[in-house]
């Protein structure tokens, strides 16, 4: 978690915004004024560069980091939204419902 630059010795800070329930994983990196809302994701060797907004109940890949896919555990009908375009041989975004299971603690 980085907030702030310095640039050629002019020194800023910028305040850094953590929804709850966001997940930084190994070595992913925010920079100043991220703003990582609700149920938010940075997947593994990320980078969310400055000013950067990662959607509520979203999953960001990459660097710089860009969204993945998104989620909706609201309705009546949970689902999972793939973003296409990035590579992954995915023409247009589509959403695939799935099934929640409770877990029990012992």
């Amino acid at each position: 978690v980085v907030c702030h630059l310095n640039t050629r010795g002019n020194f800023e800070l910028a305040k850094i915004t953590l929804g709850n329930h966001v997940t930084l994983r190994t070595q992913s990196r925010i920079q100043q004024g991220v703003q990582m809302e609700s149920g938010s994701m940075l997947l593994e060797k990320s980078l969310a560069l400055t000013g950067e907004v990662i959607e509520m109940d979203s999953v960001w890949q990459g660097a710089p980091a860009a969204l993945l896919f998104t989620y909706d555990f609201t309705s009546l009908q949970p689902s999972v939204s793939f973003v296409g375009g990035r590579g992954n041989g995915l023409d247009e975004p589509f959403a695939i419902p799935i099934m929640l299971q409770h877990t029990h603690s012992v």
